[in-house]
């Protein structure tokens, strides 16, 4: 398996809060990863070795959710 490039803190970062905004409006994860052109395995990575982002990409995923049932 080939290995990418180390992204810094900041830049990753940047990159979780990008994908925010479509996952909050319903995208899955590999839309969301399409639409700012980072690849959908780096992210599964990144929330593989951070629990606290996984938790945070989960919280934004279910915002449609949450929307949904306050109707």
């Amino acid at each position: 398996m080939a290995q990418g490039r180390e992204w810094t803190v900041e830049e990753r970062e940047t990159i979780v809060q990008s994908l925010r905004e479509y996952l909050e409006l319903g995208f899955s994860r590999n839309k969301a990863c399409g639409f700012i052109g980072l690849a959908p395995a780096t992210l599964s990575n990144w929330i593989k070795d951070d629990e606290a982002l996984g938790m945070r990409v989960r919280g934004w995923e279910n915002a449609m959710n949450k929307l949904a049932l306050a109707c």
